[in-house]
């Protein structure tokens, strides 16, 4: 059906065969990654746990530039040719360094894990809107008392030039999503609102024209059975 997400099969076909090209996508994504790296204050983080680690481009920049050597890092990802390529550009940082393929065993092998950040970029705007709050549930659970949520991905456009450009994306995944990987724009603010966060940093920078949304936030209060169901 035109203009509906990719479920998790048409997901992890599409980037199983995607595999390493996704590293060509810093054209566009750099600005908002480097500012979510240097927001998402890595350098005081225990440990991390990656939704959605791709090739572990971004892994490799966290790992050798801002996290202590002390940090240990988690990653998942549903495609297991990402899973293979994130290995193999991590394996200089093992042990502390893991991937995981992101599948049903995966989920209660981290029950009771708490992480100091959860890092996601440019998967949320891949998730519909039910899947986005179920993620956030599940984030919630696994972070810390102190931990900080840390997310980017694509947005509605800010200026004239980016609204077109954002617009132009917004019909190209209506008209056929896989043209655009699945994605579409969202705010991911706005599925914050009312709920136990609280927003530290949130921004929308444009590479290009291409807008993306960075987004910190931490628990702000106890809220009993949010999140329970998982993504």
């Amino acid at each position: 059906m035109a203009g509906k997400p990719l479920d998790k099969i048409e997901a992890k076909e599409f980037y199983d065969s995607f595999g390493s090209k996704q590293d060509k996508q810093g054209w566009y994504e750099d600005n908002a990654v480097n500012l979510l790296l240097n927001a998402g204050r890595f350098s005081s983080a225990g440990s991390v746990l990656e939704f959605g680690c791709g090739t572990g481009r971004i892994a490799e920049k966290l790992l050798a530039q801002y996290l202590p050597e002390t940090t240990t890092y988690l990653g998942l990802d549903i495609s297991p040719t990402m899973i293979e390529l994130s290995r193999e550009r991590l394996e200089r940082f093992a042990p502390r360094a893991q991937v995981m393929l992101l599948d049903e065993d995966t989920l209660p092998s981290l029950e009771g894990r708490r992480y100091g950040r959860f890092l996601s970029t440019y998967v949320f705007d891949l998730l519909s809107d039910d899947e986005i709050q179920r993620t956030l549930g599940w984030a919630y659970e696994l972070l810390d008392e102190d931990g900080l949520l840390c997310l980017t991905g694509i947005t509605k456009g800010r200026n004239w030039f980016s609204r077109l450009v954002m617009g132009g994306w917004k019909l190209a995944f209506l008209i056929r999503p896989k043209l655009v990987g699945g994605c579409r724009p969202v705010v991911i603010r706005d599925h914050l609102a009312n709920e136990p966060w609280h927003i530290i940093e949130s921004k929308v920078v444009a590479q290009w024209g291409v807008a993306s949304e960075v987004l910190v936030a931490k628990k702000k209060r106890p809220f009993e059975n949010y999140g329970q169901a998982k993504p």
